[in-house]
């Protein structure tokens, strides 16, 4: 059910060193490796052979080796030696793996997971990644048994926070959330978030400054916090999205993560910040501590979720909280009839246009699936 013509983390860059590494991306096993230059690869992680895990193997001469017995694959899937039959011998032209695009930036493998259609651009580029002012702090690729859709849309709606995040961030963050004006891209790939003027008591310093909530406030002039002046959020197709806060200071701290579809039912997590605040150590242990407690309480409650499978609840009720969900909702429907494939939720769960995504009268009535 998902597009395949997009760019998605298999990895970080560090991750992938001499051993090879097997991932399931979009339910395709694959294996990542690099070459003799160092140059990273993707293909299938099934020999064809007689099926062993590739992953498994090791990196020879530049090539991938299956560890049962021996057959060597470079880059592009072909199989280039059997060590059971000499030279001469012509390998069969089906001694080959799929092959899938594979692009190393900015600290990220992204793999092109459509093997019939080339990618049109490489993979987008983030300019806070390249700030020479910045710390970066990721943490260890979790795989959380939850489907992709409810991951997303977890990681997008900020209504949870008050019910999900006690430990973290305290038990007193109110639950009101303001309105948000959304832009998309031209492109359909993405779209921007941020939030006008609070129209409700409450309901803007309880979101906008919900970084400083709970314990956080006490720790804030150690850690470099400021008061906070605005808060602006994204999402791409590929399941990249971030939350960028910038403090009165100048300051500015992006919380990034991107998600990845493992299998029906789960979800590699890549979490990821960065910030030109407080890049001391103490503030780096705390930044660690935080986070790590933050993605655990979102992995747990998405795990409880009863219907987990990769496009969550096929018919969802939503409200204007949810207007950030629902435009996620609306771009892989179109990505998804791009690509000749049906859309898993029933119609009316998304709104038709864009505007209709950004009005709460429209949001519960729209008859459209996207």
């Amino acid at each position: 059910m998902w597009p395949t013509r997009a760019w998605y983390s298999a990895g970080w860059s560090h991750e992938l060193k001499q051993k090879p590494m097997r991932r399931q991306v979009l339910g395709e096993q694959l294996v990542l490796f690099r070459d003799a230059t160092g140059t990273a690869h993707a293909v299938g992680a099934v020999c064809p052979h007689r099926g062993m895990d590739l992953g498994c193997g090791r990196v020879v001469n530049g090539n991938l080796q299956c560890p049962w017995h021996g057959w060597e694959y470079d880059g592009a899937g072909k199989c280039v030696r059997i060590p059971a039959q000499l030279d001469t011998v012509p390998i069969p032209t089906r001694a080959r793996l799929p092959m899938f695009h594979l692009r190393e930036q900015q600290g990220f493998l992204w793999v092109w997971m459509d093997q019939d259609v080339e990618p049109a651009q490489p993979p987008r580029r983030y300019d806070f990644f390249d700030l020479a002012d910045a710390h970066r702090e990721h943490w260890e690729v979790a795989c959380t048994t939850g489907g992709w859709m409810n991951t997303i849309e977890n990681t997008m709606n900020t209504a949870h926070l008050a019910f999900v995040h006690t430990k973290s961030m305290g038990v007193k963050l109110n639950p009101l959330v303001g309105g948000f004006t959304i832009e998309f891209d031209d492109d359909g790939t993405g779209f921007r978030a941020w939030e006008p003027p609070p129209t409700r008591p409450g309901e803007y310093n309880s979101q906008k400054d919900f970084i400083t909530s709970g314990p956080t406030r006490w720790l804030a002039p150690i850690l470099g916090i400021k008061p906070v002046a605005n808060r602006r959020s994204a999402f791409h197709i590929g399941g990249f999205s971030y939350v960028m806060i910038s403090y009165v200071d100048g300051s500015r701290e992006w919380i990034l993560a991107a998600i990845t579809p493992c299998s029906e039912t789960h979800t590699w997590f890549f979490f990821e910040t960065v910030r030109t605040r407080g890049r001391h150590l103490i503030a780096s242990w705390f930044q660690r501590r935080f986070m790590r407690l933050l993605l655990q309480e979102d992995v747990d409650i998405v795990a409880k979720t009863l219907a987990n499978g990769p496009a969550g609840l096929s018919n969802p009720v939503s409200v204007q909280s949810d207007a950030r969900m629902l435009a996620v909702r609306r771009l892989y429907a179109r990505a998804l009839r791009a690509e000749g494939k049906p859309v898993p939720w029933a119609t009316g769960a998304v709104p038709a246009t864009e505007s209709e995504v950004m009005s709460a009268a429209a949001i519960s009535v729209a008859s459209a699936a996207g």
